[in-house]
C-alpha cells in the first residue's frame, strides 16, 4: 500500500481530536491560507470539527498519531445540473509547525486516492495566487495551480 511510505495518514476524525484541531486552526495564516475562520475556543473549535467530520479526513502524524491538518473533499454544485457526481473540490489545511517539509505534498497525494476511491473523476482544487506553496503541491500533483487560482 502507498501509504506505508508516507509520514502522514488519513482517517476520520474524532472527538478526541479537539485540541489538535484548535492547535492548527488557531493559527491565522493556516485560517488564512485554507479559507476558514481563526479557531481560538472551545466552541469555535469544536463547531470546526464537527464540519470536518462531515467533509474531511483528518491528517495524522504516522509516528505519534498527531493530528495536524484535514484534507476535505466538498460536492460541486451547478446551478443548471445540481451536484455534479463525477467532480469534487479538494481543501486541505496544515499545522504551520508542520510546513515545507514535504507533508501537504503526502496529504494531497493520499486525498486523491481516498476521491478517486469514492468514485470521483474530476479533482478541483483552489490555492489563493500568493500562496505559492500550495500552488507548488497542486502541481506536484499534476493538478494546474495556475488554472485553479482563487483572487484574494
Amino acid at each position: 500500500m502507498i501509504a506505508n511510505r508516507f509520514r502522514v495518514s488519513l482517517r476520520p476524525f474524532r472527538d478526541a481530536d479537539l485540541d489538535d484541531v484548535i492547535d492548527y486552526a488557531s493559527q491565522p495564516a493556516v485560517a488564512q491560507a485554507a479559507n476558514f475562520p481563526v479557531c481560538t475556543t472551545l466552541g469555535q473549535g469544536m463547531f470546526f470539527l464537527r464540519r470536518l467530520q462531515m467533509t474531511g479526513r483528518a491528517v495524522v502524524l504516522t509516528t505519534s498519531q498527531k493530528v495536524i491538518g484535514n484534507v476535505c473533499l466538498y460536492p460541486i454544485f451547478d446551478p443548471d445540473q445540481g451536484i455534479d457526481e463525477q467532480k469534487v473540490e479538494l481543501g486541505y489545511a496544515l499545522n504551520q509547525d508542520y510546513w515545507k517539509q514535504g507533508l501537504g505534498t503526502q496529504a494531497v497525494a493520499l486525498a486523491i486516492i481516498w476521491a478517486q476511491e469514492a468514485g470521483y473523476r474530476v479533482i478541483e482544487a483552489y490555492v489563493y495566487q500568493d500562496n505559492i506553496a500550495s500552488q507548488r503541491v497542486l502541481e506536484k500533483m499534476v493538478l494546474n495551480a495556475c488554472q485553479h487560482q482563487r483572487s484574494a
